[in-house]
């Protein structure tokens, strides 16, 4: 019988010990053989904290250390499982836990053919070794790129210039192998291949440009009215997401105005007022051809590894 262990987390005054159990014998189980072969034999495993206050993730990220017995031999090695941070039910994000799996699996699967047909490698991306997409439960389990060597650099200093184009060239090696993924699944669209992906771009992408009423609330045009999101201006958390990009562009503008006259321009252009600002946010999350890709969504430093 497979034992397990949870250590209870605690970060800003909560514990994370609820979503602890939403990893699974089954799951862990799922994910070892996937990793190491069918002929692998899970012996135990112990889930415990990953990341740090701080850290910003919006799941819950821990790591998980297994015990497996293969080739008559015992071993010890750990993944890392994203989780559903079980969240008040009126949190307006939760429809992002199931975006990750089903992009790092399904879709980036897709487009590393397109890059291998091209003898290019693939997409850099954690290999999802076992998931779970049941609303409210979601898990994926992934492999542990620390024992490859990669590890975080500190957001605080910034990336220099190598490792910045380091960036910047997977991001658009990210980009350019959507079009050819999706030219291949043409003239079924991502949505309509991967159903599961479905509601996420149709809430993802659902609006266009921000104005405002003559009473000062925000009003929205919306390509999609079938499903709201963390988007909606009628959501408690477009506050907490207008916050984020107007605060973002003060703190531009003054880190600009200190540097001199040379991000003059730069600076006067974030002195926009703060609803140009927001719309020039939402404006960019429609998509328009011949820029139609897939995007990251959330690239900053602590969602990049390096070594």
């Amino acid at each position: 019988m497979t034992e397990n262990k949870v250590f209870e987390e605690k970060i800003e005054g909560t514990t994370n010990i609820e979503s602890y159990k939403l990893v699974t014998n089954d799951l862990v189980r799922e994910a070892l053989e996937n990793d190491k072969g069918q002929d692998a034999q899970l012996l135990s495993w112990e889930i415990k904290p990953f990341t740090k206050k701080g850290d910003n993730y919006a799941s819950i990220v821990a790591c998980i250390e297994v015990k497996y017995h293969k080739i008559e031999t015992e071993f010890i090695d750990s993944f890392v499982a994203k989780i559903n941070p079980l969240r008040p039910p009126n949190f307006d994000i939760m429809e992002i836990y199931a975006r990750e799996p089903v992009i790092l699996s399904s879709i980036i699967g897709g487009m590393d053919k397109q890059l291998a047909n091209l003898k290019l490698n693939n997409i850099r991306t954690p290999k999802v070794l076992s998931r779970n997409n049941e609303k409210g439960k979601e898990v994926f389990i992934e492999e542990n790129l620390r024992n490859q060597g990669f590890k975080m650099h500190n957001r605080k200093i910034g990336l220099d210039l190598n490792h910045s184009l380091l960036v910047v060239n997977e991001i658009g090696r990210f980009h350019a192998s959507s079009i050819l993924f999706e030219e291949e699944i043409y003239p079924k669209t991502l949505s309509e291949t991967f159903p599961d992906f479905k509601c996420i771009l149709l809430s993802h992408l659902r609006l266009n440009i921000l104005t405002t009423t003559k009473h000062g609330k925000y009003s929205v045009t919306s390509r999609y009215t079938s499903k709201r999101n963390w988007m909606d201006p009628e959501l408690s958390s477009f506050e907490i997401l207008s916050s984020l990009f107007t605060e973002g562009a003060e703190k531009a503008r003054n880190f600009a105005q200190k540097a001199g006259p040379k991000y003059e321009k730069g600076e006067k252009w974030l002195s926009k007022p703060s609803q140009e600002i927001i719309n020039i946010y939402f404006d960019v999350f429609s998509p328009k051809k011949p820029f139609d890709v897939l995007i990251h969504g959330d690239c900053w430093t602590n969602n990049m590894l390096f070594k």
